[in-house]
């Protein structure tokens, strides 16, 4: 099955969000539950084709954009394109809205882009279903509300144990703390934090990430210990049995 990969743009205030849609091509003129996905800071939506293509291959409209300003350290930049790209798949604008399932929106993101999906969760409520991957939290930085931890939806967590750039257990003690009755925490045994992007785009890009500075930190991620494929694997595995236990009952 070869997926159909279309292109759109949407504004906020922050400026013009690029974006790629991917469906399967026989299903264009079915009503679909959809994912919003959002990369992680300095990323762009490229790098994580891998998970758009499974998850269309799977049935799943996948909206992926990346934000106008990639090396902003504002996690609002993140909450607001997600909240954006809702309103955009759901407007009269396009015939988009034709083939969604307005109740089945799950959203799910990187790093920055977890970050943002948690605060997102936490103010749209079309939004049902999360997933975050290895999300930025990094309180020291980045304050959490309240709000936050006062999620409700069900959300899925999910982080490598050698990520060098997010402290596990930082996502863990989120994870303790989350108020929603519906929650998950995978931990990928192996894994580091740039393994959930494309193999090929770590291999074109990933000494740019270690030579690079975040907030005075060097950002230099774990060595892991599993392969990309296993890494994919294990988390597709995850993300996928919670978005189809949530958004197609």
């Amino acid at each position: 099955m070869k997926e159909v990969r279309l292109t759109h743009f949407f504004e906020n205030k922050w400026g013009t969000y690029t974006t790629d849609l991917f469906y399967p091509p026989e299903e264009q003129n079915k009503i679909h539950p959809a994912i919003v996905f959002t990369h992680g800071l300095w990323a762009q939506k490229e790098w994580y084709n891998w998970i758009a293509e499974y998850l269309a291959s799977q049935g799943y409209l996948t909206f992926l954009f990346t934000v106008p300003s990639r090396k902003c350290i504002d996690p609002q930049q993140w909450s607001d394109g997600i909240k954006s790209a809702i309103d955009y798949l759901l407007s009269g604008n396009n015939s988009l809205y034709k083939i969604i399932h307005p109740g089945k929106i799950g959203v799910m993101g990187h790093s920055m882009g977890g970050l943002g999906t948690l605060r997102a969760g936490s103010e749209d409520s079309r939004i049902k279903c999360i997933v975050g991957l290895a999300p930025a939290i990094l309180p020291e930085h980045f304050p959490i509300s309240k709000d936050i931890f006062d999620i409700s939806i069900p959300t899925q967590l999910q982080i490598g144990s050698k990520d060098g750039i997010i402290p596990p257990e930082n996502v863990k003690e989120f994870f303790i703390n989350l108020q929603s009755k519906n929650k998950s925490f995978i931990e990928i045994e192996g894994g580091n934090h740039m393994r959930f992007l494309d193999k090929t785009t770590i291999s074109t890009i990933g000494e740019y990430f270690t030579r690079l500075g975040l907030l005075g930190r060097q950002l230099k991620d774990g060595r892991a210990e599993i392969t990309f494929e296993e890494q994919h694997n294990i988390s597709s595995k995850g993300f996928m049995e919670w978005f189809n236990h949530y958004l197609k009952p």
